[in-house]
């Protein structure tokens, strides 16, 4: 009776410990949205089908966000964080606003979309590295990251503060894939408020996207 009340003790904790093991292992994707495909295409001659088409938002949280470290590597804001899992490609439309505030003057900041975190610039996704400058000289290396409207300057106005946008539109291939924000400043500290990201999903229609092309991954 001993012996059979050892040995299920010791599958209950054998149990216990797997469950552990697994969790942790996916702690990183518990949020994944699960987008579900259509049974029909629009690409159907016989069906008049719109896309199907998924929006998500997400908040800033905690509401106020302080960055003073200067890097190369894009800090990601808290909260702003969609991860979703399709089976066929999708267009994503990516946008946030969020207000900002610059603490000197003569200073820079740079916010850009991050995608499985790799930088999404000129529709290529480059390591959260200074290894992009070097991947991207054909955009212009180290000002790459000026590109889409990423970039503000304080000029002599020190306690500067604005109303920030950046837009981005891409064509993902089917799989997981998780987008965030990144923000990155130099000679300064800067304070986030009030972040807001949505992502506009659409299922991927060649007709309507004819020149939409999937981004170029560098690793």
């Amino acid at each position: 009776m001993r012996v059979t009340m050892m040995l299920l003790l010791i599958l209950i904790f054998c149990i216990n410990i797997s469950t552990t093991i697994q969790s942790n292992s996916t702690s990183g994707y518990s949020d994944v949205i699960k987008i579900p495909s259509s049974q029909t295409s629009s690409l159907d001659r016989q069906c008049n089908c719109v896309p199907a088409r998924y929006i998500y938002r997400r908040y800033q949280d905690p509401i106020k966000f302080e960055l003073s470290q200067q890097a190369d590597t894009f800090i990601k804001i808290p909260g702003l964080m969609v991860a979703a899992h399709h089976t066929k490609p999708m267009v994503y439309q990516i946008r946030y606003q969020g207000t900002c505030w610059i603490a000197r003057n003569l200073a820079q900041s740079i916010l850009t979309i991050l995608i499985d975190n790799q930088v999404l610039i000129a529709n290529q996704l480059l390591p959260n590295s200074n290894r992009r400058y070097a991947l991207a000289s054909q955009i212009g290396g180290k000002s790459a990251d000026l590109r889409g409207g990423s970039y503000w300057y304080s000029g002599t106005a020190a306690g500067a503060s604005f109303s920030w946008y950046k837009t981005e539109l891409v064509l993902m291939p089917a799989g997981t894939h998780v987008i965030e924000v990144g923000v990155r400043a130099e000679n300064t500290i800067l304070h986030l408020w009030g972040g807001e990201l949505t992502i506009d999903m659409t299922e991927y229609d060649s007709a309507q996207y004819s020149t939409l092309t999937y981004p170029t991954v560098w690793n």
